[in-house]
C-alpha cells in the first residue's frame, strides 16, 4: 500500500488549519462535512475554549478519515463522500487524488489559489507543510518575511 502524501500527515494539516482558520467552516462546506457535523464540531470546540485553528483541524482530520482506504474484497479503493448518500471512488489515500480535492477545496474556502499551489507544490516534491511555507510565494522586494514565536507573518518593509 502507498505511503500517505505528507502534506496530509497531522503536522502538515495543523500547518494549513492555523493558516487558513478564518475560512476554516467554509473548508469543511467544500470538503462536504454536513452541516450537522460542523455545527457540532464547531459548538464543541468553543464551547471547550479552543480556537477556530482547532476546530479546522479537527475538520480536517474528519475529511481524511473520511476519504481513508476501504478494503473489499479483491481490491482496495479511497472513497470520498460528495454528498449525502453519494460516493466517489478515487484511488488510495494521500494520493494526488486526494491532494487535489484539498487543494480544489482549500482554493475555493479561501479565494486565494496561491495557498492551493503551495499544497500542489510540496506534494510534488513530498513534503509536509510546515508554518512559514505559505508565506515563501508572497515575497517580494517590498515584503519581508518576519518571523515572530516560530510562525512567519508578512509586513510591509518599511523604508
Amino acid at each position: 500500500m502507498p505511503k500517505e502524501s505528507r502534506v496530509l500527515t497531522g503536522r502538515s494539516l495543523q500547518c494549513l488549519a492555523r493558516h487558513v482558520a478564518g475560512a476554516g467552516i467554509k473548508l469543511a462546506i467544500q470538503l462536504d462535512i454536513p452541516d450537522s457535523v460542523i455545527s457540532g464540531m464547531a459548538f464543541d470546540t468553543m464551547a471547550s475554549g479552543q480556537t477556530s485553528a482547532d476546530v479546522t483541524y479537527r475538520m480536517l482530520l474528519l475529511w481524511k478519515r473520511r476519504t481513508a482506504i476501504v478494503v473489499g474484497g479483491d481490491h482496495q479503493h479511497c472513497v470520498s463522500y460528495v454528498g449525502v448518500g453519494e460516493r466517489q471512488s478515487g484511488t488510495t489515500p494521500g494520493s494526488s487524488a486526494q491532494v487535489d480535492t484539498l487543494a480544489r477545496a482549500v482554493a475555493a474556502a479561501t479565494g486565494n489559489s496561491r495557498v492551493a499551489d503551495v499544497i500542489v507544490d510540496h506534494h510534488r516534491a513530498n513534503r509536509e507543510l510546515t508554518p512559514d511555507c505559505f508565506f515563501a510565494n508572497e515575497r517580494s522586494p517590498t515584503n519581508t518575511p518576519v518571523v515572530t514565536n516560530g510562525l512567519a507573518a508578512v509586513f510591509p518593509a518599511t523604508r
